[in-house]
């Protein structure tokens, strides 16, 4: 029975060799991420990259797109995270102390939040006492 137009962009369903009747609706996340590391090159051309990411194959997708378009001497540091993990607390102040000046976060749903809180640590001093100064 074909599948079309599944909403999954991980590019594992993307393989026509072992699914050959499912067709992807949106593109694959390792896409995405080559068009985001690509902006932050335009607007950083030196940017040294810190990477948050759920531990699965959408994130691990997000995180090869952007060693690709970056080089894997750019990516500081990386860190994961569980659906179930209760915060990402500990990720954000590791992936703080990597020297990076840019920040990938690709949230789950309740990560959402804190991937703001990453990327600016709450623009307000910071929530973390990381004096993050996000520039967009």
């Amino acid at each position: 029975m074909p599948q079309l137009f599944i909403l999954a962009a991980a590019s594992r369903r993307n393989d026509p060799t072992r699914f050959p009747w499912t067709m992807p609706l949106v593109l694959p996340v390792r896409n995405e991420a080559k068009a985001h590391a690509d902006y932050a090159l335009r607007t950083n051309p030196k940017a040294r990259v810190a990477a948050l990411y759920q531990d699965d194959d959408l994130g691990n997708d997000y995180l090869a797109g952007q060693t690709e378009e970056f080089g894997a001497a750019r990516i500081t540091a990386s860190a994961t995270y569980q659906p179930t993990d209760p915060t990402v607390d500990s990720q954000i102040i590791a992936l703080k102390a990597s020297g990076d000046d840019t920040r990938n976060v690709v949230p789950g749903y309740f990560f959402a939040l804190a991937g703001v809180a990453f990327s600016g640590c709450m623009m307000a001093g910071g929530i973390y006492g990381l004096r993050c100064r996000p520039r967009l």
